[in-house]
C-alpha cells in the first residue's frame, strides 16, 4: 500500500546526480518529477520525455 505524500530521491548517473520527486494522492502515484539535466543530452536528458511517460 501507497502511504499519501511526496518522496525524493537521488541516485548517482553516468554524468552527474539523478533526481526524482514522487507524489503518491489516494494511494496511487499522482505525479513523477525527474531531474536528469546532469546527464549527457544524448543518452540520460534523451530518456527522460520517455520516463516521465
Amino acid at each position: 500500500m501507497l502511504k499519501d505524500g511526496t518522496y525524493d530521491g537521488e541516485a548517482r548517473g553516468m554524468a552527474g546526480f539523478v533526481k526524482a520527486k514522487l507524489t503518491i494522492k489516494d494511494q496511487k502515484i499522482a505525479a513523477v518529477d525527474l531531474d536528469l539535466s546532469t546527464e549527457t543530452p544524448q543518452y540520460g536528458q534523451k530518456a527522460e520525455k520517455q520516463l516521465k511517460k
